[in-house]
């Protein structure tokens, strides 16, 4: 026995047309089915109210609070201090614990699945800076360093846009590396 063909595809526009004509009073449930082609159980259903709820689990945190987790993932970003997957893991676990809510529900499916809800959010790798480099980075050379950019502030090259040069690569460590997971 073959499984019938369904005809109805789920226009919402159509949808909407009937539900609207059926409680203005205009026409009757079973004429609205008729004339959209719309299953007339979907629109009773609709209309009374039946399956309103959304399908599948609901999301463990609220949608203020993943806006929230994706403002410190971007604040962090904007002071030049990235969080990998990792270090956002261990703040989003911290935080379910506070909330008494199981932290073994945060894993590389929520991750994805945040970023696919957040598209202002995405995933950067690191660049890892040589320990060599970290460790020559002494207090004396920080002084320096400051002292320098005050002569050259001094000089005017930094009031001036053309005068600022790209200065990243000096081995400031800014973030901690990992593995890329």
């Amino acid at each position: 026995m073959e499984k019938p063909v369904r005809k109805y595809n789920g226009n919402h526009t159509g949808l909407l047309d009937a539900l609207a004509a059926i409680e203005s009073g205009a026409t009757t449930t079973n004429r609205a089915s008729k004339h959209f082609g719309i299953p007339q159980k979907t629109l009773s259903n609709k209309i009374n109210g039946v399956h309103t709820k959304k399908v599948g689990r609901p999301r463990t945190f609220t949608d203020e609070e993943e806006k929230e987790i994706c403002d410190i993932l971007l604040c962090c970003a904007k002071v030049g201090a990235p969080l990998n997957k990792r270090k956002l893991m261990e703040i989003v676990r911290t935080i379910a614990l506070h909330k008494g809510i199981d932290e073994g529900k945060f894993g590389s499916r929520w991750h994805r699945d945040l970023l696919g809800r957040h598209k202002e959010v995405s995933l950067r790798t690191l660049c890892a800076v040589s320990m060599k480099k970290s460790r020559e980075w002494t207090r004396d050379r920080c002084e320096g360093w400051i002292k320098l950019l005050q002569e050259y502030a001094d000089d005017g090259y930094l009031s001036n846009p053309d005068g600022i040069w790209n200065l990243d690569e000096s081995g400031f460590k800014l973030a901690e590396m990992y593995d890329k997971g």
